[in-house]
């Protein structure tokens, strides 16, 4: 997902009931939410004196949905609305203020949503095949005549080539790869992929068998990335500032459900370094949508044509 792929989109302005628009309300369970945020071309928040961020004007930009489709409605049904409902108070706690004005907006703040998973099984282990052939056992050994001694056996002749083996090796072999393929498209898209290069010096190791099974399990995923609004806006430029990915677990939970918990703890990285992975048990909330006390769409970019 390069920037030259991102952009184009129609600006959507929202300004939100923040204080109390949305909430969640905090169950029994948890849940392993991982977070990673990375900051670009120098950006750093500015502290005031009561030490709070400065605030920040910004506007969505619809990235979508992406990653594998699947059937679930707690992911179909939520439009980029909804999503982008579900991540303002967040934004709002830090700093961040949704701007019905392009001149005065500093922040395009693309959202991605979407699910992860492959067709293999997770905690299954790399698939080696059927079992090896067993060599053939050793001739018995010769006794001689006459003195009762005994003569060692000739060495047996070189086995001849298993052309079964051979297909079953080949076949193996091409399915590891690509689930080792589509491993590193998911670790890169959830952001587990310097942290999953690095456990894999262990590949029997816990910590490394855990990643992947995180990894190759099916995972609901949030991607904000924010560029410059005005330099965009202005010059057609692309200028990443911050981007945070984070995610939970499919399994046993809801997208809709689980968004305001996960945004919750994923939002104290916006527009900073997390300086890696980052994984922590959060409480899943559940979703009630306040109502949008402004909502406006329009192209900077089409505007400034006419």
């Amino acid at each position: 997902m390069t920037p030259a792929n991102l952009f184009r989109p129609a600006l959507l302005m929202l300004a939100l009931g923040l204080a109390g628009g949305l909430s969640g309300k905090e169950d029994e369970s948890s849940e392993i939410t991982a977070v990673v945020a990375t900051v670009h071309n120098g950006y750093q928040r500015t502290k005031l004196p009561d030490n709070t961020f400065k605030p920040e004007t910004f506007a969505y930009g619809e990235g979508g949905f992406t990653g594998t489709p699947v059937k679930d409605k707690s992911v179909d049904d939520m439009s980029f609305l909804k999503v982008a409902q579900a991540i303002a108070p967040s934004l709002g706690r830090m700093g961040y203020v949704p701007s019905p004005e392009e001149a005065r907006t500093n922040l395009l703040i693309m959202v991605y949503w979407g699910t992860t998973g492959t067709d293999q099984n997770a905690s299954g282990g790399y698939n080696i095949g059927p079992a090896p052939l067993p060599p053939p056992p050793p001739p018995p050994v010769i006794i001689s005549g006459g003195r009762g001694g005994t003569v060692p056996p000739p060495p047996p002749p070189p086995p001849d080539h298993n052309s079964s083996q051979a297909a079953f090796d080949a076949v193996a072999g091409a399915q590891n790869r690509r689930r080792d393929q589509d491993n590193a498209r998911t670790a890169e898209m959830l952001g587990y992929d310097a942290v999953l290069a690095q456990a894999s010096a262990r590949p029997e190791s816990r910590s490394y068998l855990d990643l992947v099974d995180e990894v190759e399990d099916t995972r609901y995923f949030v991607i904000l990335r924010a560029y410059d609004f005005q330099l965009m806006w202005k010059e057609k430029k692309q200028k990443l500032l911050w981007e945070v990915r984070f995610s939970i677990r499919a399994r046993d939970h809801l997208f809709d459900e689980a968004l305001v918990s996960m945004t919750n703890l994923a939002s104290r990285y916006f527009g900073q370094e997390s300086k890696g992975l980052v994984r922590k048990p959060v409480p899943v909330g559940r979703v009630e949508m306040g109502e949008t006390i402004y909502k406006g769409v329009s192209d900077p970019v089409e505007k400034e044509k006419k």
